[in-house]
């Protein structure tokens, strides 16, 4: 059994790689084009997933805001990866070996909001949005935080990440 490869869209007007996706630097910024960012699915970074995109979204938001002349210090993209694993015996809560921590598999939340797309600004306003049509109190978070260090796990997010670094 195989997966088909990835590949981007090649977007006229835009540069992309030879698979067709769009490099960025680590704030989102395309390289190469004047006052233009991506960010998900479209962007060079190896990894496709809702929560990174989230956050190189969030990354992009502050970059841009800079760029508008808003007083704020914009973060650049610094993935964290956070998943759960649907199992016959339930959820399983994953993060990843980070510094002396070997990793771990909970049967509780690792991070909140305990959503499908963990973002800093899209989950908690997808909770608000969800508990805003729910009747009943929204539970406090029982989470923590969890940081995956791609750069030292995934070779092909490090690889991304250093390009991106010198654009």
């Amino acid at each position: 059994m195989t997966l088909p490869r990835a590949t981007g869209w090649a977007l006229r007007g835009l540069p992309y790689d030879t698979r067709g996706f769009i490099p960025c630097n680590a704030h989102g910024k395309v390289v190469g084009a004047a006052a233009v960012w991506a960010a998900g699915d479209a962007t060079s970074f190896p990894i496709k997933q809702g929560g990174l995109a989230a956050q190189q979204g969030d990354a992009v938001a502050e970059s841009i805001a800079a760029h508008a002349g808003a007083s704020v210090r914009p973060q650049p993209f610094q993935p964290v990866l956070r998943g759960v694993l649907l199992t016959g015996r339930g959820k399983a809560w994953l993060r990843g070996p980070h510094d002396d921590d070997p990793g771990a598999a909970e049967r509780r939340a690792l991070f909140w909001p305990p959503t499908k797309i963990a973002g800093r600004y899209l989950s908690p306003y997808l909770l608000a949005l969800e508990s805003s049509e729910t009747v009943g109190q929204v539970p406090e978070p029982d989470g923590q935080p969890v940081n995956l260090d791609l750069e030292r796990d995934v070779p092909a997010a490090a690889d991304a990440l250093r390009t991106a670094r010198r654009h």
